[in-house]
């Protein structure tokens, strides 16, 4: 998929890099505390272990973790006008020495 990852139209601030570093580093270390409870949901969704109260509320499933997607997307375009790769200004390029493996992402 050869998709852009800039999204400064949808950008409500402007941040130099030093700012994007460290908002990044931060909003980074919050998210994978989420990442790792929506596992374990997950993990005990899987394994029929939620109880009964949490079963039919659809956290830890795909379509929540799709949900969270889209509002990490939404959330990184807003604050750093980057729809993934919030620590570096303009595209992301990704080099290989193998000239059997495709980059153009």
């Amino acid at each position: 998929m050869n998709r852009s990852d800039i999204a400064t139209g949808a950008a409500v601030i402007t941040l130099n890099l030093l700012q994007r570093e460290a908002l990044a580093d931060l909003l980074q270390q919050e998210r994978k505390h989420a990442t790792r409870w929506w596992s374990l949901l997950n993990e005990m969704r899987f394994r029929g272990e939620l109880p009964d109260w949490i079963k039919n509320q659809n956290i830890g499933s795909h379509p929540s973790y799709e949900r969270m997607e889209e509002d990490r997307i939404a959330f990184n375009s807003a604050l750093f006008g980057k729809r993934i790769h919030i620590h570096h200004e303009g595209e992301v390029t990704y080099e290989s020495t193998d000239p059997n493996i495709h980059t153009d992402y």
